[in-house]
């Protein structure tokens, strides 16, 4: 599912998110993964990506999924992956990527006020 996240009108950033899933390269382990996509005078682009056990209606968050990708002076319309930390153990259950953000325009730091979201997946290991 793809989202527009707000930022100053002289920017935009896109981030899709895609389904969690037992990683194909370290089996065992699992992990998430998103592109980024800049539009205008953007500086920097902070993305922190994690995901969420879906238990119920609560949604706990991996905290060691959780990682950072930082762009400076990311080219307009280019694709950027953004990976979660491949560290965590695969276990089974449901589970949604998450996806928030920063934007720095005109020297000026801004939290995006939406956040993107993957598909709900189930994760079988």
């Amino acid at each position: 599912m793809e989202r527009v996240l707000q930022a100053p009108v002289s920017a935009a950033r896109e981030v899709n998110v895609h389904n969690v899933h037992q990683s194909k390269g370290s089996p065992g382990l699992m992990d998430v993964k998103g592109t980024l996509i800049c539009q205008g005078d953007v500086e920097r682009a902070d993305v922190f990506i994690y995901y969420v056990k879906v238990d119920g209606a609560e949604w706990v968050r991996i905290e060691s999924s959780i990682a950072q990708r930082t762009v400076h002076s990311p080219t307009a319309g280019k694709k950027y992956t953004v990976m979660s930390q491949n560290g965590t153990p695969c276990a089974p259950g449901e589970y949604i990527g998450v996806a928030e953000g920063y934007l720095t325009v005109d020297g000026k730091t801004t939290k995006n006020y939406q956040n993107g979201f993957g598909p709900r997946s189930t994760v079988t290991c």
